[in-house]
Protein backbone atom coordinates (compact mmCIF):
# COMPACT_ATOMS: atom_id res chain seq x y z
CA UNK A 1 0.00 0.00 0.00
CA UNK A 2 2.73 2.18 0.49
CA UNK A 3 6.44 2.56 1.89
CA UNK A 4 7.06 3.95 5.02
CA UNK A 5 10.93 4.38 7.10
CA UNK A 6 10.30 1.70 9.49
CA UNK A 7 8.93 -0.67 6.67
CA UNK A 8 5.90 -1.19 4.30
CA UNK A 9 2.56 -1.25 4.93
CA UNK A 10 0.96 -4.03 2.93
CA UNK A 11 -2.86 -5.30 3.03
CA UNK A 12 -6.31 -3.58 1.30
CA UNK A 13 -8.56 -1.06 1.78
CA UNK A 14 -10.03 -3.05 5.08
CA UNK A 15 -6.66 -4.32 6.66
CA UNK A 16 -3.33 -3.37 6.65
CA UNK A 17 -0.13 -4.72 8.59
CA UNK A 18 2.97 -3.69 8.53
CA UNK A 19 6.51 -5.53 7.49
CA UNK A 20 9.62 -4.38 9.55
CA UNK A 21 11.83 -2.39 7.01
CA UNK A 22 14.27 -5.43 7.54
CA UNK A 23 12.08 -7.81 5.76
CA UNK A 24 11.36 -5.69 3.06
CA UNK A 25 12.90 -6.53 -0.07
CA UNK A 26 14.95 -3.88 -1.71
CA UNK A 27 13.68 -3.56 -5.14
CA UNK A 28 10.10 -3.89 -3.46
CA UNK A 29 7.62 -0.89 -4.13
CA UNK A 30 3.76 0.32 -4.38
CA UNK A 31 1.30 -1.85 -5.90
CA UNK A 32 3.74 -4.94 -5.66
CA UNK A 33 2.81 -7.78 -4.19
CA UNK A 34 4.57 -10.04 -1.90
CA UNK A 35 4.27 -13.57 0.26
CA UNK A 36 4.59 -12.96 3.87
CA UNK A 37 3.18 -14.97 7.28
CA UNK A 38 1.35 -12.86 9.47
CA UNK A 39 1.53 -13.25 13.40
CA UNK A 40 1.82 -11.04 16.57
CA UNK A 41 4.83 -9.39 17.83
CA UNK A 42 6.01 -9.27 21.78
CA UNK A 43 3.59 -6.71 21.86
CA UNK A 44 0.43 -8.60 20.79
CA UNK A 45 0.51 -6.52 17.59
CA UNK A 46 0.18 -8.18 14.07
CA UNK A 47 3.15 -8.11 11.61
CA UNK A 48 4.50 -9.56 8.81
CA UNK A 49 7.44 -11.25 7.87
CA UNK A 50 8.71 -13.02 4.99
CA UNK A 51 10.89 -15.60 6.82
CA UNK A 52 7.99 -18.80 6.48
CA UNK A 53 7.89 -20.54 9.53
CA UNK A 54 8.18 -24.58 10.22
CA UNK A 55 3.99 -24.88 10.16
CA UNK A 56 0.79 -22.54 9.68
CA UNK A 57 -2.63 -22.52 11.15
CA UNK A 58 -3.87 -26.15 11.43
CA UNK A 59 -0.58 -27.71 10.02
CA UNK A 60 2.25 -29.91 11.98
CA UNK A 61 5.85 -30.01 11.89
CA UNK A 62 8.94 -31.26 13.35
CA UNK A 63 10.32 -28.42 16.04
CA UNK A 64 12.70 -28.59 18.56
CA UNK A 65 11.88 -27.62 22.42
CA UNK A 66 14.25 -24.35 23.17
CA UNK A 67 13.46 -23.31 26.33
CA UNK A 68 11.11 -23.80 29.17
CA UNK A 69 8.76 -22.46 31.97
CA UNK A 70 6.61 -22.99 34.67
CA UNK A 71 3.50 -22.47 32.51
CA UNK A 72 4.87 -24.29 29.06
CA UNK A 73 7.85 -24.22 26.39
CA UNK A 74 8.91 -22.84 23.69
CA UNK A 75 9.82 -24.42 20.46
CA UNK A 76 11.83 -22.98 17.28
CA UNK A 77 9.29 -22.72 14.17
CA UNK A 78 11.99 -20.65 12.61
CA UNK A 79 10.90 -16.97 13.16
CA UNK A 80 12.44 -14.74 16.08
CA UNK A 81 9.44 -15.32 18.51
CA UNK A 82 9.28 -18.47 19.35
CA UNK A 83 6.33 -20.31 19.77
CA UNK A 84 5.04 -21.13 23.03
CA UNK A 85 3.29 -24.63 23.91
CA UNK A 86 1.61 -24.21 27.13
CA UNK A 87 2.08 -26.90 29.72
CA UNK A 88 -1.54 -28.27 29.37
CA UNK A 89 -1.10 -28.66 25.41
CA UNK A 90 1.28 -31.00 25.89
CA UNK A 91 1.01 -34.61 25.14
CA UNK A 92 4.03 -35.45 27.75
CA UNK A 93 5.85 -32.89 29.39
CA UNK A 94 8.61 -31.33 26.72
CA UNK A 95 12.62 -31.54 27.55
CA UNK A 96 14.47 -28.90 26.23
CA UNK A 97 16.62 -30.04 23.23
CA UNK A 98 14.19 -32.68 21.89
CA UNK A 99 11.99 -32.68 18.97
CA UNK A 100 8.25 -32.91 18.64
CA UNK A 101 5.83 -33.15 16.21
CA UNK A 102 3.70 -29.49 16.95
CA UNK A 103 0.59 -28.54 15.73
CA UNK A 104 0.30 -24.70 15.10
CA UNK A 105 -3.20 -23.77 17.07
CA UNK A 106 -5.15 -20.52 17.81
CA UNK A 107 -5.73 -19.65 21.45
CA UNK A 108 -9.48 -18.65 21.22
CA UNK A 109 -8.66 -16.71 24.88
CA UNK A 110 -5.68 -14.65 23.54
CA UNK A 111 -6.28 -15.06 19.51
CA UNK A 112 -2.58 -16.10 19.86
CA UNK A 113 -1.40 -18.45 17.91
CA UNK A 114 0.33 -21.33 20.03
CA UNK A 115 2.14 -24.97 19.60
CA UNK A 116 0.58 -28.23 20.43
CA UNK A 117 1.33 -31.87 20.69
CA UNK A 118 -2.05 -32.77 22.12
CA UNK A 119 -3.02 -34.14 18.50
CA UNK A 120 -6.29 -35.82 18.92
CA UNK A 121 -8.10 -32.91 17.77
CA UNK A 122 -5.85 -32.22 14.39
CA UNK A 123 -7.02 -35.63 12.93
CA UNK A 124 -9.49 -35.75 10.11
CA UNK A 125 -11.31 -39.08 10.88
CA UNK A 126 -12.63 -38.69 7.30
CA UNK A 127 -10.72 -41.95 5.81
CA UNK A 128 -12.69 -43.26 3.47
CA UNK A 129 -10.86 -42.34 0.85
CA UNK A 130 -7.99 -44.63 1.41
CA UNK A 131 -7.42 -48.49 0.36
CA UNK A 132 -5.50 -51.37 2.12
CA UNK A 133 -1.88 -51.59 0.28
CA UNK A 134 -1.96 -47.62 -0.97
CA UNK A 135 1.27 -45.74 -0.24
CA UNK A 136 1.03 -43.13 2.30
CA UNK A 137 3.57 -40.61 3.73
CA UNK A 138 4.26 -40.72 7.61
CA UNK A 139 5.66 -38.47 10.43
CA UNK A 140 6.63 -40.15 13.76
CA UNK A 141 5.13 -38.15 16.44
CA UNK A 142 4.57 -40.40 19.57
CA UNK A 143 5.24 -43.89 20.84
CA UNK A 144 3.08 -45.90 22.98
CA UNK A 145 2.80 -49.53 24.70
CA UNK A 146 1.22 -50.55 21.46
CA UNK A 147 4.04 -49.26 18.44
CA UNK A 148 4.80 -45.67 17.28
CA UNK A 149 1.76 -43.14 16.53
CA UNK A 150 2.24 -41.46 12.82
CA UNK A 151 0.49 -38.33 11.17
CA UNK A 152 -0.69 -40.13 7.78
CA UNK A 153 -0.74 -37.71 4.61
CA UNK A 154 -0.31 -34.50 6.96
CA UNK A 155 -3.87 -35.35 8.16
CA UNK A 156 -4.70 -38.44 9.78
CA UNK A 157 -3.60 -40.48 12.47
CA UNK A 158 -1.87 -44.08 12.04
CA UNK A 159 -0.23 -46.84 14.12
CA UNK A 160 2.74 -49.04 13.38
CA UNK A 161 2.41 -52.19 15.38
CA UNK A 162 5.92 -52.64 17.80
CA UNK A 163 7.06 -55.82 15.63
CA UNK A 164 7.44 -53.92 12.84
CA UNK A 165 9.45 -50.25 14.17
CA UNK A 166 12.59 -50.40 13.46
CA UNK A 167 14.97 -49.80 16.34
CA UNK A 168 16.13 -46.50 15.43
CA UNK A 169 12.83 -45.06 14.65
CA UNK A 170 12.59 -41.48 16.68
CA UNK A 171 10.21 -38.78 16.70
CA UNK A 172 9.77 -36.58 13.99
CA UNK A 173 11.35 -39.42 11.37
CA UNK A 174 9.62 -39.16 8.05
CA UNK A 175 9.13 -42.26 6.07
CA UNK A 176 7.12 -44.24 3.50
CA UNK A 177 4.42 -47.20 4.39
CA UNK A 178 1.72 -48.58 3.52
CA UNK A 179 -2.54 -48.49 4.45
CA UNK A 180 -3.03 -51.90 5.91
CA UNK A 181 -6.25 -51.67 7.60
CA UNK A 182 -8.88 -48.84 7.87
CA UNK A 183 -10.56 -49.08 11.25
CA UNK A 184 -13.55 -47.88 12.55
CA UNK A 185 -12.66 -45.13 15.33
CA UNK A 186 -11.09 -43.14 11.78
CA UNK A 187 -7.98 -44.51 12.62
CA UNK A 188 -5.29 -46.27 10.64
CA UNK A 189 -3.37 -49.42 10.90
CA UNK A 190 0.26 -48.85 8.94
CA UNK A 191 2.57 -51.18 7.55
CA UNK A 192 6.14 -50.46 6.63
CA UNK A 193 5.93 -53.32 4.13
CA UNK A 194 4.27 -53.65 0.98
CA UNK A 195 1.20 -55.34 0.85
CA UNK A 196 -0.03 -58.36 -1.72
CA UNK A 197 1.31 -58.78 -5.18
CA UNK A 198 3.36 -55.91 -4.62
CA UNK A 199 5.34 -57.06 -1.94
CA UNK A 200 5.94 -60.22 -3.36
CA UNK A 201 7.15 -58.67 -6.60
CA UNK A 202 9.64 -56.46 -4.70
CA UNK A 203 11.08 -59.26 -2.34
CA UNK A 204 11.85 -60.77 -6.10
CA UNK A 205 13.67 -58.08 -6.70
CA UNK A 206 15.51 -58.31 -4.04
CA UNK A 207 16.04 -61.52 -4.54
CA UNK A 208 17.56 -61.52 -7.84
CA UNK A 209 19.93 -58.32 -6.99
CA UNK A 210 21.28 -60.72 -3.99
CA UNK A 211 21.97 -63.49 -6.72
CA UNK A 212 23.12 -61.41 -9.46
CA UNK A 213 25.84 -59.60 -7.02
CA UNK A 214 27.08 -62.87 -5.86
CA UNK A 215 29.95 -64.37 -8.51
CA UNK A 216 28.40 -67.86 -8.89
CA UNK A 217 24.60 -66.83 -8.85
CA UNK A 218 23.76 -68.74 -5.77
CA UNK A 219 22.33 -68.54 -2.61
CA UNK A 220 22.61 -71.31 0.56
CA UNK A 221 18.64 -70.26 1.20
CA UNK A 222 15.79 -72.29 0.11
CA UNK A 223 11.86 -73.29 1.32
CA UNK A 224 13.08 -75.50 5.01
CA UNK A 225 15.72 -72.28 5.78
CA UNK A 226 15.36 -71.45 9.38
CA UNK A 227 13.61 -67.99 9.44
CA UNK A 228 16.41 -66.41 11.13
CA UNK A 229 18.84 -67.28 8.25
CA UNK A 230 16.28 -65.42 6.05
CA UNK A 231 16.13 -62.78 7.69
CA UNK A 232 20.42 -62.59 8.07
CA UNK A 233 20.20 -62.00 4.30
CA UNK A 234 16.71 -60.49 3.65
CA UNK A 235 14.19 -58.12 5.96
CA UNK A 236 11.56 -60.62 4.79
CA UNK A 237 9.29 -63.31 6.49
CA UNK A 238 10.03 -66.92 5.47
CA UNK A 239 6.26 -66.92 4.05
CA UNK A 240 6.99 -63.38 1.84
CA UNK A 241 10.70 -65.25 0.61
CA UNK A 242 8.78 -68.65 -0.13
CA UNK A 243 6.59 -67.13 -1.74
CA UNK A 244 8.92 -65.07 -4.03
CA UNK A 245 11.58 -67.90 -5.00
CA UNK A 246 8.24 -69.65 -5.96
CA UNK A 247 7.47 -67.16 -8.83
CA UNK A 248 10.62 -66.80 -9.47
CA UNK A 249 11.24 -70.43 -10.18
CA UNK A 250 8.18 -70.12 -12.08
CA UNK A 251 9.26 -67.64 -14.42
CA UNK A 252 12.12 -69.63 -14.97
CA UNK A 253 14.59 -66.94 -13.31
CA UNK A 254 16.25 -69.42 -10.73
CA UNK A 255 16.99 -72.92 -10.39
CA UNK A 256 15.61 -74.79 -6.79
CA UNK A 257 18.27 -76.95 -5.08
CA UNK A 258 18.04 -78.64 -1.68
CA UNK A 259 21.04 -77.07 -1.04
CA UNK A 260 19.95 -73.01 -1.67
CA UNK A 261 18.87 -71.15 -4.81
CA UNK A 262 20.90 -70.50 -7.86
CA UNK A 263 20.28 -68.37 -10.82
CA UNK A 264 19.62 -69.01 -13.55
CA UNK A 265 21.66 -68.45 -16.76
CA UNK A 266 20.68 -68.33 -20.49
CA UNK A 267 21.41 -71.17 -22.56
Amino acid sequence: MRLVAIGAILGDETEEVLLPRKYVPMDLDVGDSVRVFVHTDSDDRLVATTRMPSATLGNVAVMEAIDRTRHGAFVDWNLEKDLFVPEIEQHQAMQVGSRYVVEVRCDKRTDRLIGSTRLGRFFDLEIEHLRPGREVKLLVWSFNDLGAQVVVDDHHSGLIYSAEVPRNLRVGDALQGYVQRLRDDGKIDISLRKLGMAAGFDAQTMILEALRARDDGFLPLHDKSPPADIAHHFDLSKRVFKAAIGGLFRRELIELRRDGIRLRTSD
